[in-house]
């Protein structure tokens, strides 16, 4: 948050557990503050994190299997927003299979894109990094490699 306030952007903790609670009170909050007159917001909504940091971290070295799989059968919000809409029927457990199915397949498709299509010339790899030309060096980039701006 000091990053924030160093900017002057206003920002507001949440729980993200609850997607219709995040959508009313976020909306609420969003709408006073900018209709106000006080600029851009930042919401920032906690969860749980079920998986480690990264591939070399499992995150059971310092919480069990079991708290994890605790903490998603009784506070996941997708599950959490998937039995709310079940039992209020807005929609039904074969649309949700629909829905599933039709996801796997878009994240299967685009997985399989990631990995077949060729890679970019070496002089292209720095496009669309910046909105437009940065007048300046930029760390950490190949001064043989021009960065070109997306319009």
């Amino acid at each position: 948050h000091r990053l924030l306030q160093e900017r002057r952007l206003h920002s507001r903790a949440q729980g993200g557990w609850d997607g219709r609670a995040v959508g009313q009170r976020g909306h609420q909050v969003r709408r006073d503050h900018c209709r106000a007159g006080k600029g851009p917001i930042v919401m920032e909504l906690q969860t749980y994190r079920y998986h480690g940091h990264s591939m070399s971290d499992p995150g059971v070295s310092y919480r069990t299997r079991e708290e994890i799989q605790e903490v998603r059968s009784k506070s996941d919000p997708i599950s959490l927003l998937r039995e709310r809409m079940l039992s209020n029927n807005m929609a039904s457990a074969e649309e949700f299979k629909e829905m599933d199915v039709e996801i796997r397949k878009e994240v299967d498709d685009a997985a399989q894109f990631a990995t077949s299509d060729p890679e970019p010339p070496l002089e292209d790899l720095c496009n669309h990094v910046f909105s437009n030309n940065p007048p300046l060096d930029v760390r950490g980039t190949h001064p043989w490699s021009k960065l070109k701006s997306v319009s």
